[in-house]
């Protein structure tokens, strides 16, 4: 973001509230939250990746030792204790490539099994298919992996690509998006890759000249219920003036069978900057994609979610909540919740004290869209580890980042990682929440389910 209004300088944060932690599940660990130490103890390293449902209503942890390239798995039954039967006293760990660039990326396939994808030092795509056990599936790809070299892309000028997404085709195809080449976000060429279900490159296709001549990234893609398919993330533009480059959010329509298509649709361009972490297909023709909005110069980051449907697309404003500061970074996850009619919206809060959550109705058009009420504080709320680790005092905060959303049993549950002391930097836990039922739960007048 180089020049002008959108060289934007956000405003401090305000002073942390008290956090609403309400919405926990109080049958889940200690009050809705967990924490899971690798088996390596404490270490500043460990980071929260994903989880993903295992077998008999348990959840498989993912994580990573980000700067020694380890992966931790971790089993967890319905009350948040480690299954003692997977593993070594419920966890597994073997080395992996070190993740460069984005977090890596976790895709479910049920029973404990998933794949994760990221990008390795050297630039490359990995795909990890993990069996049941904890261990690389053999049977797919070479001993569980796949590697693909962006550089053998057709129309490829570059051997690097940043993975920004992952999301499942039909019949088990995999989507990888991301961004190939590039100095800084947005600077590169937005890609997509699709993997046959058995890990094979089924094609490819690079997005540049006109919407996307000045660079962008591709954070989520999904198919249409007419076969089309989806792509979206930022596009890099030339506000013009004295604005400088900004970022929006595009959508574009590709051709399911052979990626061909221009059809472009583009969010506001002026000195406000959106910026994109990923989308979910809702149902059948609608997407929502899950957003930051710089404002206004001087503004804070403040949360959106854009939902796109086949005719039109809709701005949802999200609230900031009082006594917080803005969104921090790039953790933002989205979940659909069954039945594909709500959103939940998550990420981290500036000062990394509290998750932000909210949860958005979607409806059959846009007079549908907007906030649940029911949920939370109008629709939006904060919750946070509560307490402090033994020994701190009352300056040390806990400090916490969300890493992803996902559903356990139809009940969401966010992962990220926690400090395991009073210095954030010295040790990290991986940390486990899981949301109430109660909060989905709509009354009738004789206050029944």
């Amino acid at each position: 973001m180089s020049s002008g209004l959108c060289a934007l300088l956000l405003a401090a944060a305000l002073p942390a509230a008290a956090a609403d932690n309400a919405v926990m599940d109080a049958d889940f660990g200690r009050n809705g939250f967990v924490r899971v130490d690798s088996a390596q103890g404490d270490t500043a390293q460990d980071r929260a990746v994903g989880i993903c449902p295992g077998p008999a209503g348990s959840q498989v942890l993912v994580g990573v030792r980000a700067e020694s390239g380890m992966l931790t798995l971790a089993r967890l039954l319905p009350d948040g204790s480690l299954d003692a039967s997977y593993g070594v006293q419920g966890r597994v760990e073997y080395p992996i490539a070190t993740p460069s660039g984005a977090p890596p990326r976790n895709l479910c396939l049920g029973d404990g099994r998933l794949d994760l994808a990221y990008t390795t030092p050297a630039g490359k795509i990995e795909l990890l298919r993990i069996a049941a056990s904890g261990q690389p599936d053999a049977a797919f790809g070479s001993g569980g992996r796949v590697g693909i070299d962006p550089a053998a892309l057709p129309g490829s000028n570059s051997g690097f690509m940043t993975l920004r997404g992952a999301d499942r085709g039909t019949g088990g195809e995999i989507l990888l998006s991301g961004e190939l080449g590039g100095s800084g976000i947005g600077d590169g060429r937005a890609a997509l890759i699709r993997v046959n279900a058995n890990g094979t490159l089924r094609d490819s296709r690079l997005l540049s000249g006109g919407t996307h001549a000045y660079g962008g990234y591709i954070a989520a893609a999904g198919y249409a219920p007419n076969g089309d398919l989806w792509i979206a993330g930022i596009s890099r533009q030339d506000a013009g003036g004295n604005a400088g480059w900004c970022f929006t959010w595009f959508r574009q329509v590709l051709d399911g069978v052979n990626l061909a298509g221009d059809a472009v649709e583009l969010g506001p361009v002026g000195p406000w900057v959106y910026s994109v972490h990923g989308g979910r297909m809702v149902r059948p023709g609608v997407m929502a994609l899950g957003m930051h909005l710089y404002a206004s110069a001087g503004g804070v980051k403040v949360p959106r979610l854009q939902i796109l449907r086949a005719t039109d697309s809709h701005e949802v404003e999200l609230p900031l909540i009082a006594g917080y500061g803005e969104m921090a970074g790039s953790a933002l996850n989205l979940v659909v919740m069954a039945g594909g009619e709500r959103v939940m919206y998550a990420a981290s809060l500036s000062g990394a004290d509290g998750i932000y959550l909210a949860r958005v109705n979607v409806g059959s058009d846009s007079t549908g869209d907007g906030l649940d009420a029911a949920f939370g504080r109008n629709g939006a709320t904060v919750v946070a580890m509560p307490g402090q680790p033994p020994g701190c005092d009352a300056a040390d905060v806990p400090m916490q980042w969300f890493a992803r959303l996902s559903l356990w049993d139809d009940q969401p549950v966010f992962v990220g990682t926690v400090a395991a002391d009073c210095q954030a930097a010295s040790a990290r836990d991986l940390l486990v929440g899981r949301i109430s039922r109660v909060t989905d739960r709509i009354f009738r007048g004789d206050f029944g389910p």
